[in-house]
């Protein structure tokens, strides 16, 4: 039945692995839901989270190349230049950049508008920590 569906659809590989791809992150999207109120006591075991948990292992090995070990690492380089910037780090693209910020919105790190980040503060307060 599903190779039926696949020749009615006449899909190429590569986009039935992304739709699978973007119906699993859909999944935990939606567990994610639940728990994107954050308290405190989260909010540095969060920080403290390897960015291999958030990003997949190229875009880790990337970030880990430019001495981003852990969420807070990469929130300290985001504020002073702003998300745009991780597209200027040699191997870092538009398909890395949107899975690491959809991961990062899945866990309750940032906000769909990239101005919050955690429970209220704002992107510059990780500066001087």
């Amino acid at each position: 039945m599903y190779n039926s569906i696949l020749k009615g659809l006449k899909l190429k590989k590569d986009i039935l692995a992304t739709y699978r791809k973007r119906a699993i992150d859909a999944r935990f999207l939606s567990l994610a839901d639940n728990n994107k109120n954050i308290n405190v006591g989260q909010e540095e075991w969060i920080l403290q989270l390897p960015v291999c948990k958030v990003a997949d292992t190229r875009l880790a090995n990337v970030l880990y190349n430019q001495d981003v070990r852990t969420v807070k690492d990469l929130l300290e380089i985001v504020s002073g230049r702003g998300w745009k910037s991780l597209l200027r780090i040699e191997g870092v693209g538009k398909t890395s950049y949107y899975h690491l910020l959809s991961k990062l919105q899945m866990i309750g790190v940032v906000d769909e508008s990239l101005d919050r980040i955690l429970a209220g503060h704002s992107v510059g307060q990780f500066d001087n920590k």
